[in-house]
């Protein structure tokens, strides 16, 4: 098992998506790569969570509030998710919360801001589990 991740990133291209016909999604980009930097694909189970931020007396701190697991074990379904173009996978995560959809809504550059972290489950070369993970501010 040469060729597996390594590492993951949500890369920067992740946004925010309205579209009046259904509504508010986040389109995540997962980008993976090997021990030698090469860009890869990967086989595990892929967690992608959402933190809200807190207002209030709490305003700084994030907590978690949604969290969508797929399977890139399923072959068949990992290889829809992956992008041969720019060599990541391309996930829409649907059925947000209303308080992204209202900053999706706004125009680009309006300050709203949804922080995402990607956990891959997956076996390395040693042939033992391993989590890695990534976190990501996306700004709109």
């Amino acid at each position: 098992m040469a060729f597996v991740p390594e590492t993951i990133r949500i890369h920067p291209l992740t946004h925010l998506e309205w579209r009046n016909s259904t509504g508010a999604s986040i389109i995540v980009l997962i980008e993976m790569h090997d021990r030698w930097g090469d860009t890869t694909k990967g086989v595990g189970e892929l967690q992608v969570q959402l933190y809200r931020p807190e207002t209030g007396l709490d305003a700084g701190i994030e907590v978690q509030e949604l969290k969508w697991a797929l399977s890139l074990s399923d072959l068949e379904a990992n290889a829809l998710w992956f992008d041969p173009v720019t060599r990541m996978y391309r996930i829409t995560l649907s059925e947000v919360p209303g308080w992204v959809s209202e900053i999706a809504r706004q125009p680009p550059g309006s300050g709203g801001r949804v922080r995402l972290r990607a956990l891959l489950k997956t076996i390395g070369p040693d042939g033992r589990e391993r989590v890695l993970r990534d976190d990501y501010l996306v700004q709109h």
